[in-house]
């Protein structure tokens, strides 16, 4: 009988000692894998596509760069125009800086096209420059007819020079109604001289640009009316000006290669 005792307890031992190894083994080869996953950090959240528009663009300021034309190529091709609503809410975010929301604004017209084109018309009246620069380009790639108006507004009462400038070449583009005597008024206009008016003062650029798009759209119906800048200018480039713009729109010289008090007083005879 001791003998069956001692065999049954080698046969238990011979069992149970495997067996407790095996455990200690898996007891610790979890214990190693619950370490290893712990020291493991968690996955950081993927960035949002604002994020990391607003880093691009702030890296670009950072670096001086100014070749954002390619910044806005590479934004279509990686992410097509899945980031046309985070480019608009950086264009319209007052907070941010103006560089930053011109070439938003410029990447969302590029990207989106026409779509959300009734949002550039607040941002005209932004108090960015910049960003009514880049509402007026917008406008004018576009060729968005709604904004017309507003854009003729912005001619004769703009603060900014630049902006009533910029807003010819847009409406050249747009050709609205009455387009050409908004023309005349601008070069006439007081803001456009300094000091006083085109009588008493030098132009500032806006004068020769409405005169440069009378001939550009062809506005015969208003020649008469550029004579008082032909006459009464104390500014010289602009009686040159007014009296070039004449000859082009009626599509001839009188007087031709004679002094320019000559010039003008045939084509005051002829118009008048």
């Amino acid at each position: 009988m001791k003998k069956r005792k001692n065999s049954s307890r080698q046969i238990l031992k011979k069992c149970l000692i495997p067996s407790l190894n095996y455990a200690l083994v898996a007891s610790c080869f979890l214990l190693t894998a619950l370490s290893a996953s712990a020291a493991i950090p968690a996955r950081a959240p993927k960035a949002s596509m604002e994020t990391l528009l607003r880093s691009d663009l702030a890296s670009f300021r950072r670096e001086k760069q100014t070749d954002f034309q390619g910044l806005i190529e590479r934004w279509e091709r990686v992410y097509g125009e899945s980031s046309a609503p985070s480019l608009l809410k950086i264009g319209q975010d007052k907070s941010a800086q103006d560089s930053e929301r011109y070439v938003a604004l410029l990447a969302h017209t590029k990207i989106r096209g026409v779509k959300n084109a009734e949002a550039l018309l607040t941002l005209l009246d932004d108090r960015s420059w910049m960003v009514r620069s880049a509402a007026l380009k917008s406008i004018e790639i576009l060729g968005y007819q709604p904004a017309a108006k507003k854009v003729l507004e912005h001619l004769a009462s703009d603060p900014a020079l630049v902006i009533r400038m910029q807003s010819i070449e847009t409406l050249v583009k747009l050709r609205p109604d009455g387009l050409a005597n908004a023309l005349v008024n601008a070069a006439m206009d007081s803001h456009n001289y300094r000091p006083g008016n085109f009588r008493t003062g030098r132009a500032d650029w806006v004068p020769q640009k409405a005169m440069e798009a009378l001939r550009e759209i062809g506005a015969k119906e208003v020649t008469v009316k550029l004579l008082p800048l032909m006459n009464e200018s104390k500014d010289g480039r602009i009686r040159a000006h007014a009296l070039h713009t004449i000859e082009v729109l009626e599509n001839r010289s009188l007087k031709k290669g004679r002094p320019f008090s000559e010039r003008a007083l045939a084509w005051n005879q002829a118009l008048r």
